[in-house]
């Protein structure tokens, strides 16, 4: 059970993040005075994708099923994503994170793209964007306890 409290407890982080990305607020805001442009937000989040992700424009793009033009569009702030398309990217800047703990950057990028046995041969990218997030954190947990080899 200790493990289905701790996927609880990433998936309630992911939902406040992705609300903070929403609002156009820092991860660490509690006051609207220090709002952020969603331009901002989203850009940053796509950087950080790229850089500890190994994720290219293109790659996120088929992620969330955009363009890679309307991606660039994003990272320079002019244009943002809906409101599903934010969360997913929430989501996978989550995912990246929890994965950097044990994978390069291009390991990174080979993980979400590939068919995973404990993902019932799926690829968590495509779990990701079909909102079953939990399913990947829970794979990522098992490497996390050693449980997965």
């Amino acid at each position: 059970m200790a493990g289905t409290d701790s996927i609880a407890r990433q998936i309630g982080e992911l939902r406040r993040v992705s609300w903070h990305m929403v609002c156009g607020l820092s991860s660490d805001s509690k006051n609207i005075s220090t709002k952020l442009t969603m331009g901002t937000a989203v850009s940053k989040i796509l950087e950080h994708l790229r850089d500890d992700g190994g994720l290219q424009g293109k790659d996120i793009a088929n992620i969330v099923s955009v363009s890679p033009a309307t991606v660039s569009r994003w990272s320079s702030g002019k244009a943002s994503p809906d409101l599903h398309t934010q969360t997913v990217i929430a989501e996978l800047r989550y995912v990246v994170d929890r994965l950097s703990d044990f994978y390069t950057p291009d390991e990174t990028r080979l993980w979400l793209h590939t068919s995973h046995p404990m993902l019932g041969s799926e690829r968590a990218i495509d779990l990701i964007n079909a909102g079953r997030t939990e399913e990947v954190l829970a794979v990522i947990e098992g490497l996390d306890t050693g449980s997965f080899t």
